[in-house]
């Protein structure tokens, strides 16, 4: 969790233990995550916070963060938290995804 929240690779284990969500290129560790990226708390968190960083507004971290596959439904909702904490409730309304997901929940 130090590393983590440091931005930083964890016993010098880059492939394993990078949790430098700072940077640009960073990604899942690919032997823990081959099949389902975000699974894991950590990737999760470590995820979102590399998304929330790398994005310029709510609509284009969440956009990007539920695209990646894996386990996007937690990995959105995480980062979903902060980028509204950092954009706020103005960013959320405009956006009448509120709107779409009640005609789709009401239809089924």
């Amino acid at each position: 969790v130090k590393s983590l929240s440091k931005s930083e690779v964890e016993k010098n284990d880059k492939q394993n233990r990078n949790w430098n969500w700072k940077d640009k290129k960073w990604d899942f560790a690919k032997q823990r995550c081959k099949a389902n990226p975000g699974y894991l708390l950590m990737d999760g968190l470590c995820m979102a916070l590399h998304m929330v960083y790398h994005t310029n507004s709510f609509q284009e971290c969440i956009l990007e963060t539920t695209s990646r596959g894996g386990d996007a439904d937690t990995t959105g909702a995480i980062a979903g938290q902060i980028a509204g904490a950092i954009y706020g409730n103005k960013q959320i309304e405009e956006l009448n995804w509120k709107d779409y997901v009640d005609k789709w929940t009401i239809n089924k």
